[in-house]
């Protein structure tokens, strides 16, 4: 039985269709940097972004569950639905507090230059902001100091801004 002229058009198009729609889509993706958010936003971005993700933590704790580690690092390429490793820890503060009707929409960024990581973290989390925090990822041990950060301190930013800070190990 030979195919007929409707069906060998319709297969063509099909066909075509289908080779354009998979090329359409990428083979991998950059992978998104969601170290310092808490663990649902971390998800919703990663699985946005065509990634799986599995969690690794204390299923039972007490506060937030915010993303402390991930592999593969921010900003590598990976397969579209590739998993990613997302480590977290449980906060009390966690990320900044929802607004209150009334609350100041604007802040001012403290000073973290020189503080401890921890305190740093924590001093944001007093001011209604996030932390966005990046350091070494293994091999060292010591006081975990904070070098940098990003806006600067004094600036004004709104309630809920994220702010980078960057870590390094000090003896």
């Amino acid at each position: 039985m030979r195919p007929t002229l409707p069906f060998l058009l319709v297969s063509l198009l099909l066909g075509g269709l289908l080779r354009a729609e998979a090329a359409a889509q990428p083979a991998t993706v950059a992978v998104p940097r969601v170290l310092g958010l808490r663990v649902h936003e971390a998800e919703r971005r990663l699985t946005d972004a065509g990634l799986t993700v599995r969690l690794l933590g204390q299923p039972d704790g007490e506060g937030a569950r915010i993303v402390t580690a991930q592999r593969p690092d921010p900003g590598q390429q990976a397969r579209v639905g590739a998993q990613v490793r997302v480590s977290y820890r449980w906060s009390r503060f966690g990320a900044p507090p929802p607004k209150a009707p009334g609350q100041a929409r604007k802040v001012r960024v403290p000073t973290l230059t020189g503080l401890r990581l921890r305190e740093a973290v924590r001093r944001l989390e007093r001011a209604g902001l996030g932390a966005d925090a990046i350091g070494p990822t293994a091999g060292r041990s010591g006081r975990a100091l904070v070098v940098g950060q990003h806006p600067a301190k004094g600036q004004s930013v709104s309630r809920g801004a994220t702010i980078r800070i960057t870590w390094r190990y000090t003896r």
